[in-house]
């Protein structure tokens, strides 16, 4: 009978231990899961924030350099995606193209060949991360603020 109580008191310490540990092990998986997520969105709320930043600086630099000059100059580049895709991915796209085209911030309005600007935007090839896109422009407005309307598809390779 003592023995019997031993191995049930063995037994139960063992299940006890066993579920235990299970819980707790469920605990850190799920708890990791929780906070990857906000990482994850914190993360992309930072990349957002720096290349609005980056944007800015750039932006105000540009301005700076041609305020002295009383003429019709370009003073904000705006990208307009159509992409189907990750958003984090979206975000660094923008980020890319809207740095091809920031230099044309400070230049004079009729200086900005818009046949040439249209023949390097459309059809371009973009590599992002190991994975190809192909940008096709849809609309292309210069004036003060040259706005382009892109779709941006993932390339295909055969």
């Amino acid at each position: 009978m003592a023995g019997l109580k031993t191995w049930l008191r063995a037994a139960f310490l063992t299940v006890f231990t066993t579920g235990f540990l299970c819980g707790l092990l469920l605990g850190i998986v799920g708890h990791n899961a929780l906070i990857s997520s906000y990482v994850d969105e914190y993360h992309r709320q930072l990349n957002t924030l720096q290349a609005a930043l980056k944007d800015s600086e750039t932006r105000l630099s540009e301005l700076e350099e041609s305020m002295n000059k009383r003429s019709f100059v370009v003073k904000d580049v705006k990208i307009y995606l159509d992409f189907e895709g990750d958003a984090l991915e979206r975000v660094t796209l923008e980020e890319v193209l809207e740095d091809k085209y920031r230099k044309l911030i400070g230049k004079e309005v009729r200086s900005v060949d818009v046949d040439l600007l249209a023949e390097v935007a459309d059809k371009r090839i973009l590599r992002l991360n190991n994975k190809q896109y192909q940008s096709r422009i849809d609309k292309l407005v210069v004036s003060e603020t040259v706005q382009i309307w892109l779709q941006v598809r993932p390339l295909s390779i055969k």
